[in-house]
């Protein structure tokens, strides 16, 4: 599912923001178990995140976090208003329900917090020092995968899809200073892309994922997708760009699973066509 716990973040900032476009729009209905699930799992989705201790996946929360805000904005505070309005359970449900959430946020904060914390001051110091693997890594490869996408090198075909851990040892070879270890990934996936499929390949592919992307943003500004429709429009508009933001300095793209995750994000905002009217326009 991961190769390391940056990945297993990226993945759960994924589901995050797709379960908190569902639970924004359960909050003005009256079911108290949807409220409960969705909000549940938002939780969990976002805590999870920060328990992974990866900077960087801390970072696309945040970013997911607000993403999430400006997509449901102005529906938030009368959604969530209107969820107490209509929540009718008695104080025993209300009180196990609040109880939970209390014991989650506990448990996933307080358990990774502390690690998170000591990675992030770590790289603090390092960065004062000026002797940071985790930057210097990352721009080092990033300089490479450059050189490996020069016109004469892997240029307009590129070396081809999943050759870059075959491909860099040649490079790497003559990098000054050596870039040390077994690069199976080059934590830059846009430009992993263009080294392995080449401009026109790599033209093809961000078109693909941008179209759909703009597709859904014009469904929803012009009210196409049907109320029912529109968390999962949203939440994968959110979700998609979160992924985006992340391999720009990672590699959430070259793991299989959530590979497939964005795909499937790509196949709703490409190929939805509203077939059904909605039951009840006021929810």
């Amino acid at each position: 599912p991961y190769v390391y716990n940056a990945n297993a973040g990226a993945l759960l900032n994924f589901c995050g923001a797709i379960a908190f476009s569902f639970w924004i729009s359960s909050l003005g209905q009256t079911i108290l178990s949807r409220k409960v699930f969705w909000g549940l799992l938002t939780l969990l989705s976002f805590a999870g995140s920060v328990a992974t201790a990866s900077k960087g996946a801390f970072l696309v929360m945040l970013i997911t976090v607000g993403l999430c805000g400006l997509a449901h904005r102005g529906r938030i505070f009368s959604t969530v208003t209107l969820g107490f309005k209509n929540l009718k359970s008695s104080k025993l449900e209300s009180r196990v329900l609040a109880g939970t959430f209390l014991i989650l946020v506990f448990l996933f904060f307080v358990v990774g917090l502390p690690s998170l914390l000591s990675r992030v001051t770590g790289l603090l110091e390092d960065l004062r020092a000026g002797d940071s693997a985790t930057v210097n890594g990352r721009l080092g490869i990033m300089k490479v995968l450059l050189k490996m996408s020069y016109p004469n090198e892997g240029g307009y075909v590129g070396f081809g899809p999943g050759s870059f851990s075959i491909v860099v040892p040649y490079f790497l070879a003559k990098e000054e200073p050596v870039i040390l270890g077994r690069w199976i990934h080059g934590h830059c996936d846009p430009l992993q892309l263009i080294a392995e499929w080449g401009y026109f390949g790599a033209a093809a592919w961000i078109l693909f994922g941008s179209g759909a992307l703009v597709r859904g943003v014009i469904l929803l500004r012009r009210n196409v997708p049907s109320v029912s429709h529109r968390p999962l429009m949203r939440g994968a508009i959110v979700a998609l760009t979160s992924l985006i933001v992340h391999s720009f300095f990672d590699f959430p793209f070259g793991l299989l699973s959530i590979k497939f995750a964005a795909m499937l994000a790509i196949g709703v905002l490409w190929g939805y066509k509203n077939s059904e009217r909605d039951p009840d326009p006021k929810v």
